[in-house]
């Protein structure tokens, strides 16, 4: 199950340096979502997880970005992808981030 970190008002910097400080932690990361950004991704900065996600929800999976990529009818295998923290947007009204992939 995925959860929404809340806090209280008046909290907003302790919530964001909370936040910040999950997605920049490695070890949680491939604890929880290694099974979806693949085992092999190699998490080297933090990571904008609560973006990279499906209409759903839910993390984008490896094997999802592999097969609408139509990697598989030029051989190539998806290792596994990482979402620079750096590299995300988070606005009001929508998100956005780049997808780094990490082909064989």
């Amino acid at each position: 199950a995925w959860g929404v970190v809340a806090s209280s008002p008046g909290a907003g910097k302790a919530h964001d340096e909370l936040c910040r400080a999950m997605r920049a932690d490695p070890e949680a990361i491939r604890t929880i979502l290694g099974r979806w950004m693949g085992e092999e991704s190699v998490i080297a900065e933090p990571q904008a997880i609560d973006v990279a996600r499906d209409l759903d929800g839910a993390p984008l999976s490896r094997e999802w970005l592999e097969e609408h990529l139509e990697s598989r009818a030029s051989g190539c295998r998806l290792k596994g992808y990482t979402v620079p923290e750096v590299a995300c947007v988070r606005m009001m009204m929508s998100t956005g981030c780049r997808i780094i992939l990490d082909w064989n």
